[in-house]
């Protein structure tokens, strides 16, 4: 059975996270990779999904390994982003209560 996505609603855009990793139409971080691009360079999720089935198995390996690194410096860039709005509203906060 194939789990169905889950949107994480970041900034003004939402994206798509799929545990599958591994269905025929190619990896799931290749796929995902490509639907949450900027969406003003739309690809119709179907061309992507058929262009992958098309490329080889060692190159879509090879894009995945990719594609997780992105998504790893994507998550590390999110937990400083964080940290800096959280330290930033502390010294605010601060700044209010001395006022």
């Amino acid at each position: 059975m194939e789990s169905s996505p889950v949107l994480y609603k970041y900034g003004e855009k939402k994206m798509e996270i799929d545990g599958d990793s591994g269905s025929g139409s190619g990896s799931g971080s290749c796929l995902n990779g490509m639907l949450r691009f900027d969406k003003s360079v739309w690809l119709d999720e179907r061309v992507i999904k058929r262009g992958l089935k098309l490329i080889d198995e060692e190159k879509k390996v090879e894009l995945e390994e990719r594609w997780k690194e992105v998504e790893l410096a994507e998550l590390e860039l999110f937990v400083k982003r964080t940290e800096l709005i959280k330290d930033q509203a502390r010294l605010i906060l601060e700044a209010y209560k001395d006022h």
